[in-house]
């Protein structure tokens, strides 16, 4: 704040994205990282109820994606999860939930 002839002026703060994210997620690879993650959870979110051939192929590829056991490839689920220190079984028994209540008449449900 700045005081002028009995005035008060704000001045404007800067503020960085990188201030929001926490250290651990702060460099522009775990950024990449956590954009796909979440992009994978939008997809998932977003083609569940799908019924066209093309949305509920991206589906089952999203949903492939979440409950493989890969850990080689950088781009794997695990392989995000491990470099953003999040638990990825943690992930999986919430989208395990959330599709419980999305698809009440699952008849196989998702192998996590």
């Amino acid at each position: 704040m700045m005081e002028e002839m009995g005035r008060v002026q704000l001045e404007p703060d800067i503020i960085l994205p990188g201030q929001f994210l926490p250290r651990t997620i702060s460099t522009p690879e775990k950024r990449l990282l956590l954009a796909v993650l979440e992009e994978a959870l939008w997809t998932f979110q977003r083609y569940v109820i799908a019924t066209d051939r093309r949305s509920r192929a991206l589906f089952a590829e999203v949903e492939t994606w979440f409950a493989s056991e890969d850990t080689v490839r950088l781009y794997s689920f695990l392989g995000i999860c491990d470099a953003l220190g999040i638990d990825a079984s943690y992930v999986r028994s919430r989208l395990g939930r959330w599709l419980g209540t999305h698809q009440p008449g699952l008849i196989s449900p998702t192998p996590w």
